[in-house]
């Protein structure tokens, strides 16, 4: 009786300790429970539930999308694609291993431009690297189109059994079919290309260096790393590419004057420039804000800077456009005159218009140019000094541009732009008595034509130079015709500017609808179509577009995230069909995979759904839609 007595004792000491845990595990099931019910109510507010339609059409390579289609399904198939989308391609689905013995072979073996690209692709290509070259079936001797390889065991039905047409890429043989002449980068490079996918050599030819590299970006896009396997794949792949680029001028402006950018930045942004197929970097180096070049012509300009920390030195920009160069990107420099001037006078008070600080900054505008961005403080047009510094400053940028340099066909000579500014001119500067006086001296009468003369002797010292001038849409919009037919207009702000220029025999460049800081989401960038809404009547004088990038909110640290993959819609617009505008939904797919590509790139690429900076709300592949409630179906080689 004793010992029944201690077991119940016993039991009930259990049953309550048993009692305890179940409540605790009950509390710990509801705080779960509740925190899975609060992220599934978050998520069923910002983003729409997956319905149960049909499987999109592969060809498509979409993933998963968080805000439903308008038939109501998600894509459900991931896909390697290129970007931009090629002109013409014809489609596969057979794969093929890449070996571990891979060579690339380039013809002209002497090509300074293929022989860095070849360097650099190397680790593009096999960002994990490569097993070793030993077995006979890397070698290429024993494989073909018609062998299983080892990926048609991997990717088969699972029954062990082996198929035909996968086959071994040992060699990628890159031809130029032109010859001669040296590797001159300028605006009217041939940039086409073709591709043949087979094994055991794959070929690129193009009728030029610069063609041979947007091809090898194209075949590299299409090569994925088989972490099972050790071992690379190109999962079904297209047959042939035959591509071209539809604009010659495909840009992304870039501003070092409201946030200094160190090179570390700029050459990461000329990577990913290559990787969507942009081929000119317009580098805004002068500005109200600060004047970052030191040019020792001209010493103190740039006392201009923000801090003597933060300057370019003249062999900073020749790395930058040596830089550029190899990857096929033209660089040309912007010197915003006669307004945005402010910080030129920190330096050389000289070049502004006499009592500028009394007359027009503390009555018209808003200065220093940190507190906000209209201190258009405009240089002083009436003095010999400033056009005397002007030309200096534009025959040392033709002179380092590379395009200028040893790159330099003499029989047939690069053209080269510069951008001379043009916009936003505060005229209430040049009320002061000085400048008054001399314009009743040369009988001008009013300061729009002041300033008109101005933008004359900017394009006679930019010829005089040899480069041709771009001017910001405001030179065009204030003299129309009256200025010269050389003259390249950047509309940037009206629509119907930039068409009434092409027009009237003018060739433009297109920013319109394409400024990065004003974060309008990539459909909006990639829908919006160079001049416009309509069919271009002057289809030939539109030279192409830009994507512009200015720094008021930007610096090293988002600049990235702000940039891309945004620029890479931009991209996609100039380069590719403009039909392929209408093709929103799927190309969000293929802008995804592009992004994720950026991203082990080591470019830090924003997350689609939102505006640039949004961070990721939760756990879920860089490849997945947020909102996605199931898995996508994974990269496989069909066979």
């Amino acid at each position: 009786r004793e010992r029944e007595r201690k077991q119940m004792k016993g039991h009930r000491w259990l049953f309550l300790v048993m009692s305890i845990v179940g409540a605790m595990a009950i509390g710990i099931t509801g705080v779960r429970n509740h925190r899975s019910s609060a992220l599934a109510n978050i998520e069923n507010r910002h983003f729409a539930r997956v319905t149960s339609g049909r499987q999109s059409n592969i060809a498509s390579g979409g993933v998963l999308r968080g805000t439903p289609e308008p038939n109501g399904y998600y894509p459900k198939k991931l896909q390697l694609s290129v970007w931009p989308q090629p002109q013409h391609s014809s489609s596969d689905t057979r794969g093929f291993q890449v070996s571990n013995c891979f060579e690339f072979h380039y013809t002209p073996r002497k090509s300074r431009v293929l022989a860095a690209a070849v360097e650099r692709y190397e680790s593009l290509l096999f960002p994990h690297g490569r097993g070793p070259c030993t077995d006979q079936k890397d070698k290429g001797e024993k494989a073909s189109a018609e062998s299983p390889g080892l990926l048609g065991r991997l990717f088969g039905s699972g029954q062990g059994k082996s198929h035909a047409g996968v086959g071994t890429i040992t060699k990628l043989d890159m031809k130029v079919t032109t010859t001669g002449g040296k590797e001159t980068l300028s605006a009217d490079i041939d940039e086409s290309y073709d591709i043949r996918f087979a094994a055991p050599t794959s070929s690129i030819t193009a009728k030029s260096v610069w063609g041979v590299l947007r091809g090898l970006e194209s075949f590299s896009q299409m090569v994925a790393y088989n972490a099972s396997d050790d071992s690379y794949v190109i999962p079904e792949t297209p047959v042939t590419i035959e591509d071209r680029p539809r604009f010659k001028h495909r840009g992304l402006h870039v501003d070092v004057t409201r946030h200094y950018l160190h090179l570390s930045t700029l050459k990461r942004t000329l990577d990913a420039m290559a990787t969507v197929k942009l081929n000119v970097m317009h580098w805004h180096i002068t500005d109200s804000q600060s004047f970052p070049v030191h040019y020792p012509q001209f010493p103190h300009l740039s006392e201009g800077a923000w801090t003597s920390l933060e300057r370019y030195s003249l062999r900073d920009v020749q790395e930058i456009v040596d830089y550029a160069y190899l990857r096929g990107i033209r660089v040309y420099f912007e010197m915003d005159a006669p307004s945005h001037a402010w910080a030129w006078g920190l330096g050389d008070p000289s070049l502004m218009p006499s009592m500028y600080k009394n007359v027009c900054e503390s009555k018209y505008l808003r200065c220093p140019p940190e507190t906000s961005g209209d201190c258009n403080v405009p240089l002083d047009p009436t003095k010999n000094h400033t056009y005397e510094v002007i030309k200096g400053l534009y025959s040392t940028m033709r002179d380092i541009n590379g395009v200028a340099r040893e790159h330099r066909d003499a029989d047939s000579p690069a053209e080269i732009l510069l951008h001379t500014g043009g916009d936003e001119i505060a005229f209430q500067c040049w009320t002061a008595s000085s400048i008054q006086t001399w314009m009743k001296l040369k009988g001008i009468r009013s300061t729009k034509e002041l300033f008109l003369m101005f933008l004359s002797k900017q394009y006679d010292l930019a010829k005089q130079t040899g480069q041709r001038p771009v001017s910001w849409e405001e030179a065009y919009m204030d003299f129309d015709s009256r200025l010269p037919k050389n003259v390249i207009v950047h509309a940037w702000m009206r629509e119907q500017l930039g068409q009434k220029a092409a027009a009237n025999g003018y060739d433009v460049i297109w920013s319109q609808g394409f400024y990065l800081d004003h974060k309008l989401g990539w459909e909006k960038y990639f829908t919006k179509q160079v001049g416009g809404k309509f069919p271009l009547p002057y289809e030939e004088r539109y030279l192409g577009g830009e994507a512009c990038m200015w720094t008021e909110k930007v610096d090293d640290s988002n600049f990235d995230r702000v940039v891309w993959p945004y620029t890479a819609a931009v991209a996609e617009r100039l380069w590719s069909n403009g039909n392929t505008a209408k093709e929103v939904q799927t190309a969000r797919g293929r802008l995804r995979m592009l992004r994720c590509r950026l991203l082990e790139r080591g470019v830090a690429a924003s997350v689609l759904e939102h505006e640039p900076e949004y961070i990721p709300p939760y756990p879920a592949s860089c490849y997945w839609d947020i909102g996605a409630k199931e898995r996508p179906q994974d990269v496989t080689l069909k066979v």
